[in-house]
């Protein structure tokens, strides 16, 4: 590199830009601060350097242990994320199945001229459907189930199905204990003609 410095220094000095003594005095500069960086090292004692070159040792354990612990939050971390993106998807995906199969098994209730009241929650509501619906429903062969903002009915084994895959989807049947008052009753038919 010499060579190079020095056919710049005279390039620099035949245009004019600098002068000679300009550059000596740069030299001797740089030359006295290489001299003043080493003898600054030199003087300092034996004890500092070697409590200094036995603390580097530590200090690097110390911020390879810190890297390791980092590395390790990082890893928990991004293992956290992942399984809270896994199962995101697999509820996504738990809904859509869902779906699918209420839109592909359930009763169509387009002629539906009864009002079939319910309790959803502590809601009464009601949809209107067909008398076979009615009667599935009331003989506890369908159920109702969630499908939006809306109920559709499905066949009661498909209710099983579908409280397997997420249990707030079907709405709970009436209590056992009327099922059964009205089960003493079957034989004892409401006469049609009788007005409420």
């Amino acid at each position: 590199h010499p060579a190079v410095s020095n056919s710049l220094r005279d390039q620099l000095l035949k245009v004019g830009l600098v002068d000679e003594d300009k550059v000596k005095a740069v030299e001797q500069q740089s030359r006295q601060e290489k001299r003043a960086k080493s003898k600054k090292s030199k003087r300092r004692p034996k004890a500092e350097r070697r409590a200094e070159a036995q603390q580097a040792p530590a200090s690097r354990r110390d911020a390879e242990q810190k890297l390791r612990e980092r590395s390790e939050r990082d890893r928990d971390r991004s293992k956290d994320a992942a399984r809270a993106q896994r199962l995101r998807e697999e509820k996504r995906a738990r809904k859509l199945q869902i779906a699918e199969i209420i839109n592909r098994r359930r009763h169509l209730r387009k002629d539906g001229e009864i009002a079939y009241n319910f309790v959803d929650g502590k809601t009464v509501k009601h949809i209107y459907v067909t008398a076979k619906l009615r009667d599935g429903l009331s003989a506890g062969k369908m159920d109702l189930v969630r499908s939006g903002n809306s109920y559709e009915v499905v066949d009661a084994e498909i209710a099983e199905k579908l409280r397997l895959l997420d249990a707030k989807i079907v709405v709970p049947r009436r209590d056992r204990s009327i099922e059964e008052e009205e089960a003493a009753y079957a034989d004892h038919p409401i006469p049609d003609d009788l007005d409420w």
